[in-house]
């Protein structure tokens, strides 16, 4: 088989789903060789097509993406060469030899950057991508920033132990470059948000804005779990409610509820997510065990990937001599002195 075909083929994948990483391409591109296509017209063919399966390479709603981009490129031949030139992320070449002298030096060593250096480092790098599109996309600044942080982990990624380098670990590098971006272009912007507005904001509209995602969350709203639908979870929600009121906080070591909790977590998100933001009070109502020790620090680790306990610790032994040291030698108060002397 070409290699040229396995190329273009990988240029269609990155076309649907930008934010793929490179290592999940690979195996699509190698799923799709192995079913027997043979060029980018096979594509259309492949949904419906016995033995096909992908559910355990990407989530459902990637899935739909990615089949329906398959019939595109077939079905619409003068879509191939917007769709080669919407993937310009993927070949898009770093002018490192523009970067500060020190940045250069940093990353050699496998250092972090100053925050000066890394702030001019996010200029150079927007102008750079603005040469191929004016306003990148956020799916198009997040190829960018994973290729930056997958070439240079050392000095960029937002973990430093190697077992948390996943995909959240552009996550910072990324809001720097679209804030970046965003800032270059906000005349255009602003003038865009404002005729968006005139044009259909009414008071039956008009909506408050939800909690945003931040850097280091690997779950932050997960997609829809494929054998449970809303209509399941929340009789589900349900049950977790009722156990509460049969049993409190007591209940919250019981296997069921644990499992509940597990399975329920994709409906949690949605709820805390939610663009109209639910007060607390009615969060605590509706999932009573989430706030409950126990189950807090699981949802945090599903969220984050972080053993909240384990890290804990780990702070504490790294960091907690030096804190005790530095408070012993300022005392404020005499509740101070006898904490720490005890």
């Amino acid at each position: 088989m070409s290699t040229a075909v396995g190329e273009e083929i990988q240029k269609v994948i990155s076309n649907a789903l930008p934010g793929l990483l490179e290592e999940k391409k690979e195996q699509l591109v190698q799923r799709l060789l192995s079913w027997g296509v043979e060029s980018t017209d096979d594509l259309k063919d492949v949904e419906g097509a016995p033995g096909v399966d992908l559910s355990d390479l990407l989530p459902p709603i990637q899935i739909r993406k990615l089949l329906d981009s398959f019939k595109r490129e077939t079905m619409d031949p003068p879509r191939l060469s917007s769709a080669t030139a919407a993937t310009w992320p993927e070949s898009f070449q770093f002018p490192w030899d523009q970067m500060p002298s020190e940045l250069r030096s940093a990353l050699t060593n496998g250092k972090r950057p100053l925050p000066p250096d890394r702030r001019k480092m996010i200029r150079i790098i927007v102008d750079e991508m603005r040469k191929h599109e004016k306003n990148p996309s956020i799916a198009q600044c997040r190829v960018v920033a994973h290729k930056i942080v997958k070439e240079y982990p050392k000095s960029f990624s937002d973990f430093g132990d190697a077992e948390e380098k996943n995909e959240a670990g552009y996550y910072s590098l990324l809001k720097q470059i679209k804030t970046r971006v965003e800032h270059i272009n906000r005349d255009n912007i602003l003038a865009r948000r404002r005729r968006i507005r005139g044009a259909a904001d009414t008071p039956s509209t008009t909506q408050c804005r939800g909690p945003a995602a931040t850097y280091g969350c690997t779950q932050w709203q997960p997609e829809p779990p494929q054998a449970n639908s809303d209509d399941v979870l929340e009789e589900k929600r349900l049950t977790l409610e009722n156990l509460y009121q049969q049993y409190g906080k007591i209940g919250a070591d019981r296997g069921d509820v644990c499992a509940l909790m597990k399975e329920t977590y994709y409906l949690q998100r949605k709820h805390i997510n939610d663009k109209q933001a639910p007060p607390i009070r009615d969060l605590k109502t509706k999932w009573p065990y989430l706030f409950v020790q126990k189950h807090m620090y699981a949802h945090f680790e599903e969220l984050t990937g972080i053993d909240i306990h384990k890290r804990l610790n780990q702070a504490m032994q790294e960091y907690g001599k030096f804190l005790i040291d530095f408070f012993k030698s300022k005392p404020t108060n005499d509740a101070v002195k006898k904490v720490l002397s005890s």
